[in-house]
């Protein structure tokens, strides 16, 4: 019975402006992208769609316009009051984790490529940026429904947002786990390389989070 209980955390209008935006977000990425965020969503789970869509977006800036619905779909579920142990919501850890995310992402861009520049590897850190970027653009999108569940529905907030937040570290393993595989299946890929990478710029980032927001 826990699970049909009422919502009864009080939402603030920007939480549904928020939303809103990122709604309306997804769906001009949708309208223009059509094509690429079909590719996207096979290119998690098949190897063959994932060197097609790379090979047809290297180096376009377009393929990191969907980041940003990860980076606010992420700050209203870190935002949310059920983490927060309170009952409102809060604007400015809103606000704080927008940009936390934001800077996160942009340091891991300008990483690989430094890196990429030292070792003489371009071809092959820009394969390392797409697939170390690619979960993200796809986890938004999937994991806005269940942010928005948990905010509106009629259901338990708390439950809610228990199945929201296992559904982004399960993304974060499944991404860990493809990376690994290619680093065993792919000869351009150095296991020492992909090792330290997931240590540094992934599973370390998120060992600081758990330890903020614990």
């Amino acid at each position: 019975m826990d699970f049909i209980l009422k919502n009864s955390l009080s939402t603030p209008d920007w939480v549904f402006v928020v939303s809103l935006f990122v709604l309306c977000y997804i769906t001009f990425v949708r309208v223009q992208f059509g094509k690429n965020l079909s590719l996207i969503y096979l290119s998690t789970i098949s190897r063959k769609y994932s060197n097609q869509f790379f090979r047809e977006s290297n180096n376009q800036a377009s393929t990191y316009i969907i980041l940003p619905i990860f980076i606010f779909v992420f700050s209203l579920l870190m935002t949310h009051p059920v983490l927060q142990q309170g009952s409102e919501w809060d604007s400015s850890i809103f606000f704080n984790f927008v940009l936390l995310a934001s800077l996160y992402l942009v340091l891991k861009y300008f990483i690989l490529h430094i890196v990429a520049i030292l070792f003489e590897t371009k071809y092959l850190f820009e394969e390392i940026n797409y697939h170390s970027f690619l979960f993200e653009k796809v986890g938004g999108i999937f994991l806005f429904p269940l942010v928005l569940l948990s905010i509106y529905s009629p259901f338990s907030s708390k439950i809610m947002f228990q199945i929201a937040l296992a559904f982004f570290f399960l993304i974060f393993v499944f991404k860990c786990i493809r990376i690994i595989y290619l680093s065993f299946f792919k000869s351009s890929f150095s296991k020492t390389h992909i090792i330290v990478y997931l240590c540094t710029l992934e599973i370390l980032p998120l060992l600081l989070f758990i330890n903020k927001i614990s």
